[in-house]
């Protein structure tokens, strides 16, 4: 079933104030979320011109693309760090800056960015994400083991 703009907007409301509220959204509702605000600009994009998103709509669709932003982080950190509980300690610390490190080394955000807003692929975005999951699921197991073998961790 097609769903149509009307109630695309209305379960993108419904779930950016249950986002902004700070009530708890499963990572599947924060996936739904994107890929919803996603289709929304794909469709704009596609149906009113660029001069128009520019000038007439410049304001509701910055709005569109902030909103677009706030999704995908949230999807991703949900996605991503949801089973991953680190300690605020020197390895935890060494772990969130390597994490945050292969991150900005391997310019994610603006690969992910590009997937969305140049080519409206949720897939190419969620490829990128699995392929940094992956990873942080390696280096965290690591971690753990590590904590493990020096009775620090747990």
């Amino acid at each position: 079933m097609k769903e149509t703009a009307k109630k695309r907007s209305q379960r993108i409301n419904e779930l950016q104030k249950k986002l902004r509220s700070g009530s708890y959204m499963t990572v599947d509702e924060k996936k739904q979320l994107l890929q919803l605000v996603l289709k929304k600009i794909e469709v704009n994009k596609t149906q009113i011109s660029k001069e128009d998103l520019m000038t007439k709509y410049k304001a509701a669709f910055d709005a569109l693309k902030q909103d677009l932003k706030e999704a995908a982080q949230a999807y991703m950190k949900t996605y991503v760090f949801e089973q991953i509980k680190i300690k605020k300690n020197p390895a935890g610390r060494a772990l969130v800056n390597k994490i945050n490190k292969r991150y900005f080394d391997q310019h994610l955000a603006e690969k992910i960015g590009t997937a969305l807003y140049k080519d409206y692929s949720f897939d190419e975005a969620q490829y990128l994400i699995d392929q940094h999951k992956k990873w942080i699921e390696a280096e965290y197991k690591k971690y753990l083991q590590e904590g493990e073998e020096s009775g620090g961790i747990h």
